[in-house]
């Protein structure tokens, strides 16, 4: 590769609580005016940004895992996963990002291999024209629209808006096979309640069988954020957020079950917790987003985005540190000056994105 410019990445160690992160999936997010293509006024060559590219070393050598959520090419605006080996508590990470090489035609990027064996199912639902439930790891879980839940602005990038009225959800029809005798997990979304109506479900399988095992996040009869799990066994484990869901603003919700312990978080923050035990073990239940999997299916008013389904445990570390970084990606990271492979710094046409 020879390109042109690079700027470093600086990850702030007071982002990254108490423990190191393993093959972190970083979200780089904004509008740089240097990513603009040629064209537009910027250093980009290609006009599907191909020569951007993520390293963890000046001498861009060593190349890293990355998803292209999005580029645009007439403003720089960029949505990137990338993958970071060690994501450190006690000194800032730097990775270096490089752009400007036209003799890159075609795409670097490897989105599959961004998400560790643990994912199970990332659904970004990105924006455009039609909306969109593909999976981007390697076990190709796409969702299907159902009565067409439309695209909106998300959280990151474009999510997907749910009218309880219209009956709209995205089903993962194959999905809970993958699930099957599973028995740690934790189950996130990025979540914005249009309409607060109680019993309306977010995220997860979920029947109306009272014997049924399942997984979910709910609306509850409070309207506060209820996280549920029932075990192959028939017990049940319930927990309701001390506080009530906010009309118009997106929270960050997460559910993690580690085999003794139900947990639950909020905006990165654990609000609640509860022994649970045993395993989930059906394969007759569809995972949902937007509605439960049986009548009277609790459809929901709002927007989600970031959907994922991992089958490891993920630490209280963990969640904060995705909290911080997908929150505020400008004061998760600083970008530094461009800078010439082998040579000196420039510090003009630099904008700062959220």
């Amino acid at each position: 590769m020879a390109f042109s410019y690079y700027r470093t990445i600086t990850i702030d160690k007071t982002k990254v609580p108490n423990t190191n992160q393993t093959d972190f999936p970083v979200l780089v997010s904004g509008t740089y005016s240097y990513l603009e293509t040629v064209a537009n006024g910027g250093e980009v060559t290609n006009a599907s940004g191909y020569d951007i590219g993520f390293y963890s070393d000046s001498a861009l050598t060593t190349k890293l895992k990355w998803e292209t959520e999005r580029y645009i090419a007439t403003t720089g605006e960029v949505v990137y996963w990338v993958k970071v080996p060690t994501v450190s508590t006690s000194v800032d990470t730097v990775i270096y990002m490089a752009y400007g090489d036209a003799a890159i035609t075609t795409d670097q990027s490897d989105k599959v291999n961004v998400w560790d064996s643990g994912y199970k199912g990332v659904w970004h639902l990105p924006d455009g024209t039609t909306l969109t439930a593909n999976d981007s790891t390697s076990n190709g879980e796409n969702g299907t629209l159902v009565n067409t839940p439309t695209v909106t602005a998300g959280k990151i990038g474009g999510g997907a808006n749910f009218v309880r009225t219209s009956s709209e959800s995205i089903t993962i029809d194959n999905f809970t096979a993958q699930m099957n005798s599973i028995t740690t997990y934790t189950m996130s979304t990025w979540f914005k309640a249009v309409t607060v109506d109680s019993n309306r479900h977010i995220i997860g399988p979920r029947n109306a069988d009272a014997s049924d095992a399942f997984y979910m996040l709910q609306l509850g009869n409070t309207t506060n954020v209820e996280m549920r799990f029932r075990n192959s066994a028939g017990t049940a484990t319930t927990l309701t957020a001390t506080s009530a869901v906010p009309t118009g603003t997106w929270k960050y919700l997460s559910l993690v079950y580690d085999g003794s312990n139900l947990r639950a978080y909020v905006d990165g923050a654990q609000v609640t917790s509860g022994a649970a035990s045993g395993s989930f073990s059906t394969t007759d239940r569809t995972f949902r987003i937007g509605a439960g999997d049986a009548s009277p299916f609790n459809y929901l008013s709002g927007d989600i985005d970031e959907a994922r389904m991992s089958l490891v445990a993920r630490s209280a570390d963990w969640n904060a540190t995705e909290y911080n970084n997908q929150n505020s990606p400008s004061t998760f990271y600083t970008v530094g000056a461009q800078t010439t492979p082998g040579g000196g710094a420039r510090t003009d046409r630099m904008f700062f994105g959220a």
